[in-house]
């Protein structure tokens, strides 16, 4: 990993993560790493038999394990390695050296606002009638191209463009007449936003990003959707204009919503789904068109039986025929 920082002991490591050290007495552990990585410096997790082999195998510093595990080598017992991971992970980012400030590349229009904590990576542009809200970061090439306000505590990732116009023409009878995109984007607070999004301007009114909103790299949001509180949509999603996406929806990766389209709350889209109407109730959704999950996967276990209904069919059609002949 890209930046230097001091090592813990193990019982520094039990203190960050709230758990019993075993071993590695006086040696320093450096980082976080995968269970496989061939690390003496590394720390991983391991929550079951099969990867403590793994992590045997792979010569890790140290492993973060559940309180009975059976593992000989330096560990921490804690009662969730996983989200002792997570501790563990955040107090190696805090050591990160923090990069502060608007890069001297950034450009930034002059009625634009930033509050005060806002950094701003190279070669960002700040259009018109932006505001970017306290301790937000963008990232490296992010552009706002105008009326875009973001909240406080934001990320945007590199390369995502925020409040171009949105997908909007008539056809007149002859040609595609562009329909004027006059709105702006509105983003709550802590939402983070993944590497080259589109995110695009309302027509009129805003597009809108409910707070607490995680979206991944290469996800489209096209003109008037709003997008609830605690959203999750995963990479290479395309959502069409005007659609409405319920707080704590889940948007699973390559899926695809029509325009106009509502997604009630706390419903659950699987990857590569194509939602063309409607999801009313809370659940699991999957398939094109989607369809609740257990729904699809009946349909999907018919189909594999398809070949042999058919040949069955043809044996019975042919036997009528031979007695007919």
């Amino acid at each position: 990993m890209g930046w230097p920082v001091e090592g813990w002991t193990l019982g520094e490591i039990s203190g960050i993560v709230g758990g019993v050290e075993s071993g590695g007495v006086g040696t320093q552990y450096l980082r976080p790493v995968p269970v496989d990585a061939a690390d003496p410096e590394g720390v991983a997790f391991a929550e079951s038999a099969a990867f403590l082999e793994i992590a045997r195998d792979s010569g890790v510093g140290a492993v973060l394990i559940p309180p009975d595990a059976e593992y000989d080598r330096p560990c921490v017992r804690v009662p969730a390695p996983r989200l002792a991971f997570l501790a563990l992970l955040s107090a190696y980012a805090d050591r990160r050296p923090a990069a502060l400030g608007v890069a001297e590349t950034a450009i930034v229009s002059p009625d634009a606002v930033l509050e005060p904590g806002v950094t701003m990576g190279p070669g960002c542009v700040i259009g018109p009638g932006c505001r970017v809200g306290g301790g937000t970061v963008l990232g490296p090439h992010v552009t706002l191209v105008e009326d875009v306000r973001i909240g406080a505590r934001c990320r945007i990732h590199a390369g995502t463009v925020i409040g171009a116009d949105g997908f909007g023409f008539f056809w007149d009878g002859a040609r595609h007449v562009k329909i004027p995109q006059v709105g702006g984007v509105l983003i709550g607070d802590d939402v983070e936003i993944g590497a080259n999004c589109c995110i695009d301007r309302a027509t009129c009114g805003d597009t809108m990003i409910g707070s607490g909103t995680k979206i991944d790299n290469l996800v489209q949001i096209g003109h008037n959707s709003r997008i609830g509180n605690h959203v999750v949509i995963a990479g290479c999603t395309a959502i069409a204009g005007s659609v409405t996406l319920g707080d704590g929806v889940v948007i699973g990766g390559l899926t695809a919503v029509s325009d106009h389209v509502n997604i009630g709350p706390g419903a659950r889209i699987g990857g590569m789904t194509g939602v063309t109407k409607d999801v009313t109730e809370a659940g699991d959704y999957f398939g094109i068109p989607a369809r609740p999950a257990r729904e699809h996967m009946r349909i999907l276990a018919l189909t594999n039986r398809l070949r042999g209904l058919f040949d069955r069919v043809d044996r019975i059609e042919g036997s009528k025929q031979d007695r007919l002949d």
